[in-house]
């Protein structure tokens, strides 16, 4: 369990303890998948993502390694991605989802080292797959949702195209979506819920329903939908 730190030219940088001997192959893929595509944020496609730099990093093993402890880290310019409009709280080491339709951020694996201008995927078991450098164009640093309403400031536009696009609401409420031309989707809260729609048997959970709207009814889209939802329980001792 002795550290293995590979640095390469252009400063991506892998740190892992592997209990085992393994080879690690890493290559450039120059044409990734559009950096707009994010999920797994907070707020998502409220905001805009772009790429950090033009490539991603592809990395293989010469077996499945699952008990590794590591970290891949990234570097970045201030004045570079300054003028791009992302602040160095904003950026993220995105790994492309298995079904290579977004970039999955996480929060809980993202560390920014500040002195080293690097930006990390932390608390890693596993370094297979693809890494791509994003940011978010925002003002706002940390967690940010998208509020409910159908104003301009709670629109989503969610851009046409292959991949998933998120947004993620003030109680949890997330949206997925893929839609193949540009859409504005705004989501509000509905006071009340009839029983009367509900079959026999059902309970609601809530007592509002959320109103998802999109600018064009017409248009086609892949979109899932994940509902917050606490549940009480007793423990009789």
């Amino acid at each position: 369990m002795k550290p293995s730190i590979i640095t390469f030219q252009d400063g991506f940088r892998l740190d892992m303890l592997s209990p085992t001997n393994r080879t690690v192959i890493v290559r450039q893929n120059t044409a990734p998948l559009d950096a707009q595509f994010i999920s797994g944020t907070n707020g998502g496609a409220a905001e805009t993502f772009v790429a950090m730099s033009s490539n991603s990093y592809v990395v293989t093993m010469n077996e499945p390694a699952n008990d590794l402890i590591a970290n891949i880290a990234m570097p970045y310019k201030p004045e570079t991605i300054l003028a791009m409009g992302v602040q160095a709280s904003n950026t993220y080491v995105a790994t492309l989802a298995a079904d290579k339709r977004s970039w999955v951020v996480d929060e809980a694996t993202r560390n920014i080292q500040r002195n080293d201008n690097q930006t990390r995927c932390v608390k890693l078991t596993s370094v297979t797959g693809e890494y791509l450098l994003v940011g978010r164009v925002s003002s706002e640093m940390g967690n940010t949702f998208v509020k409910y309403g159908t104003g301009p400031e709670n629109t989503v536009s969610l851009n046409g195209g292959v991949g998933i696009q998120e947004a993620e609401y003030m109680d949890g409420f997330r949206v997925s979506v893929q839609t193949n031309s540009t859409v504005n989707m705004t989501v509000s809260l509905r006071e009340g819920v009839n029983p009367g729609t509900l079959n026999d048997g059902i309970t609601c959970l809530n007592s509002f329903a959320w109103i998802v709207e999109m600018s064009d009814p017409n248009q086609n889209v892949d979109g899932v939908m994940f509902f917050p939802c606490k549940f009480l329980t007793s423990i009789n001792l």
